[in-house]
């Protein structure tokens, strides 16, 4: 009852300042921030028209109509705002938004592993420093490591079998990596300042997505080895003994997992429910409690990871016709489109800062590394020139 009786007052309280605003444009505002950009827009356009030299709210118009994916009249307004007023078209998320209509990247990619060889599935360290990856490039599937600008690749692991989603300890000493080399999908450890190599698993079963602990004494893996596929917990000491340590499932519940990604004692899991639905649910991982998240429609069975702060989640969906990556801000609900390329595009992770995005694509003609930069948007006058040419 006292819940029901806050969101009344919640709703109340909103409606009053809807109300009370005193023109369009403030009005307007205040639908943004509700979540509710068409009635934001249409308010907005009124308001335009009212006052066409004024470039406030044709700057809220155009956020607006960027979050409605309105690519025509946001490249019309963008256009019209950038020669009125430079200073209020240079906004992060507008440029990101009207890079995406004029179907341009909005920010600096860059491929990290040019040369040949079907590289995958990257991973940076804890400090950010480095990038683990699998490549083919020596003639089967190997781990390699390299710095976080794609400098001083080098192979460490030396096996016929394959070898490939690797995964860094949070000191960056150790890398931990899933081969087939007995028969079976199993987890090992590799040492980066002695160069050794240890067996973690000896389990039949199929073990895969090595995460370690904040801590790092603990690992944490998809495996089947229960009634599902679902998320085991690891201690290390077992490495290289010849045995297994103790290894327990997570979760409480019976529940098929696809795939999940751990940051900063946060898990994010892929769930299929009794429904037969995939969802994405979220909690800490000391007691993996994981609620649904409110998700929009996502290619379930390839990543979808957690930003460093927990705010986000990258994630993959077909939505624009092919494998495209997108980013979920979790307190407002909204979507961004990170990529634009006719390649498959998969994401794996952010650095640390969450300024810099590592995914794979085919985008080159073979499966590459890449690196996205946050911090680095279209200049203006390239976009305004990118407009120009999309705009109807």
């Amino acid at each position: 009852m006292k819940l029901r009786s806050s969101v009344r007052l919640c709703l109340v309280g909103a409606l009053a300042v809807l109300c009370c605003a005193p023109n369009p444009a403030q009005r307007a505002g205040t639908l943004l921030d509700m979540g509710d950009p068409s009635r934001a827009a249409a308010l907005l356009e009124q308001a335009v028209r009212e006052r066409p030299g004024d470039a406030v709210p044709r700057q809220l118009l155009l956020r607006a109509l960027c979050r409605c994916d309105s690519a025509g009249p946001a490249l019309r307004e963008f256009l019209v705002l950038a020669r009125m007023a430079p200073q209020l078209a240079d906004d992060p998320e507008i440029r990101a938004a009207v890079a995406i209509f004029t179907g341009a990247e909005p920010y600096a990619v860059r491929c990290l592993t040019p040369q040949a060889g079907n590289d995958a599935l990257p991973c940076f360290s804890g400090d950010g420093s480095m990038i683990a990856f699998s490549s083919r490039r020596d003639g089967n599937p190997e781990i390699y490591v390299m710095g976080a600008d794609g400098s001083a690749q080098r192979r460490i692991t030396r096996h016929p079998a394959v070898d490939y989603n690797p995964a860094f300890s949070p000191d960056g000493r150790t890398v931990a990596y899933v081969t087939d080399r007995w028969g079976q999908n199993e987890i090992c450890l590799y040492d980066l300042e002695r160069g050794e190599e240890r067996r973690l698993t000896y389990d039949p079963a199929d073990d895969q997505q090595p995460k370690f602990s904040p801590d790092g004494q603990e690992l944490f893996f998809l495996s089947d080895r229960g009634p599902c596929y679902s998320v085991w917990r690891m201690g290390l000491h077992g490495a290289g003994s010849g045995r297994e340590a103790p290894a327990a499932p997570a979760f409480a519940d019976s529940l098929t997992k696809l795939y999940f990604d751990t940051q900063n004692g946060r898990l994010l899991a892929q769930e299929q429910g009794d429904d037969g639905e995939i969802r994405l649910v979220m909690g800490p991982l000391e007691t993996f409690l994981a609620q649904p998240v409110a998700f929009p429609r996502f290619r379930a069975a390839v990543p979808s990871i957690l930003s460093p702060d927990g705010g986000s989640v990258l994630y993959v969906s077909d939505r624009a016709g092919d494998d495209e990556i997108y980013r979920y801000d979790i307190a407002s609900g909204r979507t961004q489109r990170l990529t634009v390329n006719p390649g498959q595009d998969f994401c794996f992770g952010f650095s640390p800062d969450g300024r810099r995005i590592l995914f794979d694509s085919v985008r080159g003609g073979v499966r590459d590394v890449y690196l996205m930069d946050l911090d680095r948007q279209l200049p203006l006058g390239q976009l305004v020139r990118l407009a120009r040419r999309a705009s109807p």
